[in-house]
């Protein structure tokens, strides 16, 4: 999804080629925050310091040079969620958080957004979806992502209007096993408002 600052991880699945995407990758999808402010919002998840030396080039090819310092902010069913900085600048990405033969974690980018975490963007998703090109619908096989501090959990809302939710843990949302037939991508606080939308579905 060109608005949404990543590049994604694809394969592309038999003769039908219906392609599994992280999400945001290539979908030209508008999000939406109902209206609120894009005033900054909390993540106070800081995180563990990493050895940059362990972390794949492939996470730092965004940066002109190497971080300053590299921290995981937690890992959940083997994809763990890094935040680097260089320059004062805060830089996501996510990967395989077993390390590699090379010794090193090897992980895409997430890109270095400067509207998040605020109020307009409260959420930093890279769930995995399965597109159909011929309809354009979408089925997420996998939900995660990063949070602000004001989201207790992300949902992933079905063409039928069930919801299946991920609980927001330090800052990470990850929920594997799914094949949900997807309208949209929801993010809530803990009284169940909707702060954050991300829709799917190519009819609305």
């Amino acid at each position: 999804m060109h608005n949404h600052p990543f590049s994604g991880r694809r394969m592309f699945i038999g003769a039908a080629a219906v392609a599994t995407v992280a999400l945001a990758a290539t979908l030209g999808i508008v999000a939406s925050n109902g209206g609120a402010s894009p005033g900054p919002l909390p993540l106070s998840n800081a995180g563990l310091p990493v050895q940059a030396s362990t972390f794949a080039p492939v996470a730092k090819s965004f940066m002109a040079g190497d971080p300053s310092s590299v921290r995981i902010l937690g890992a959940r069913h083997g994809l763990a969620f890094y935040v680097t900085t260089q320059d004062g600048t805060a830089c996501y990405s996510a990967g395989d958080a077993a390390v590699g033969k090379s010794g090193r974690a090897v992980t895409d980018s997430l890109g270095c957004p400067s509207d998040f975490p605020t109020a307009s963007k409260p959420v930093l998703d890279d769930s995995f979806v399965s597109m159909d090109p011929s309809s354009g619908a979408i089925t997420v096989l996998r939900l995660s992502g990063l949070a602000a501090d004001p989201v207790a959990r992300v949902g992933v809302i079905s063409t039928d209007g069930a919801v299946s939710y991920a609980p927001v843990i330090n800052n990470v949302y990850d929920l594997t096993g799914l094949s949900v037939l997807a309208r949209a991508i929801a993010a809530y606080d803990a009284s169940g408002n909707t702060l954050y939308t991300i829709p799917l579905s190519p009819t609305g």
